[in-house]
């Protein structure tokens, strides 16, 4: 169930998982061997807006890419970090970094790897498609699980939703992605 717009508006940092979240969790493999990723390019958009807002995001993935870095570059991303086994550890540090408390933050993931940093966060979220441990556990905790599937818009779904609880979410086009 989505969260109700106090909620949401407390929210000042949202941190994304990568695969199953920003894209469908399908890996393809170039002929020179780098991991090939999709992402929404609607995402790209409220990413934009996101971050023109002042809104603080980040990525905590457990794999490392260097086409997800230059995306994420390319969007403006305050915080990336790729390779990360502990994710819960990882989150209380950007979070400290970032000087926003853990109760203020949203933790978007979609697989049990994912679930010790939505109990650090304040607010835990999952795409539609999240396995079923993740879901069941956002059920109980009140956490969101979303309309959208990873990799199908779920980024735009979240941040929209923050900023428009914020009052900051404009139907302008802003800056391309």
């Amino acid at each position: 169930m989505k969260p109700d717009h106090a909620r949401l508006s407390e929210v000042l940092l949202v941190v994304f998982d990568v695969d199953g979240v920003l894209t469908d969790g399908r890996l393809g493999v170039a002929s020179g061997g780098e991991t090939e990723h999709r992402f929404h390019v609607r995402d790209g958009l409220a990413f934009v807006k996101a971050h023109l807002a002042g809104l603080k995001i980040g990525v905590i993935s457990g794999r490392k890419s260097a086409s997800v870095g230059r995306r994420l570059r390319e969007l403006r991303v305050h915080q990336v970090q790729q390779g990360i086994s502990d994710k819960a550890t990882a989150l209380r540090a950007m979070c400290q970094r970032m000087d926003v408390l853990p109760r203020h933050t949203a933790f978007v993931g979609d697989d049990v790897n994912d679930l010790v940093a939505m109990k650090v966060a304040g607010l835990g979220i999952a795409p539609l498609d999240a396995v079923p441990e993740v879901r069941a556990h956002l059920e109980a905790a009140g956490g969101w699980v979303l309309s959208t599937e990873g990799g199908g818009g779920c980024a735009r779904e979240v941040l929209q939703a923050v900023l428009t609880a914020r009052g900051l979410w404009t139907d302008d086009a802003g800056t391309q992605p």
